[in-house]
Order: C-alpha cells, then structure tokens, then sequence
C-alpha cells in the first residue's frame, strides 16, 4: 500500500511537470527509508531536530529528493 501511494504521488508531480520530489523521513525508520531508496529517492541532507519531542526517540529526520526525468 505504501509503494502505490508513493508511486501515485510522483506520477501526479510528473503530470505536473514538476522537477522533483522532496520528503522527510525519521532517520531511525529503517524500512521507510530503504522503500524510498528503492524508488530512486536519494538522502539530500541530515535536519536536526525536524521532528517535536516525543514522536521518535531520535528528532532527526532526512531530506530525500527525486530528481522527475
């Protein structure tokens, strides 16, 4: 269900004509990560202290961007 939904995500920034794709994911969301991985989104950058206190136990989070070709 995750996969579907991202890839719907992007096919609607393409119909867009937009140039890429930026999200946010918890550094310590393992499996999160490597699905977008997987979808060709690279990690940009590390934010501290994205997330408020008490949603992760870590507050960082990664900046992933999709390139749209």
């Amino acid at each position: 269900a995750g996969r579907a939904l991202l890839r719907g995500c992007v096919a609607g920034a393409r119909a867009e004509r937009l140039s890429r794709v930026v999200l946010h994911v918890a550094t310590t969301n393992h499996a999160a990560v490597a699905l977008y991985e997987s979808e060709r989104f690279e990690i940009r950058r590390q934010v501290s202290d994205f997330y408020r206190q008490g949603i992760y136990s870590d507050r960082d989070a990664y900046e992933m961007t999709l390139v749209l070709e």
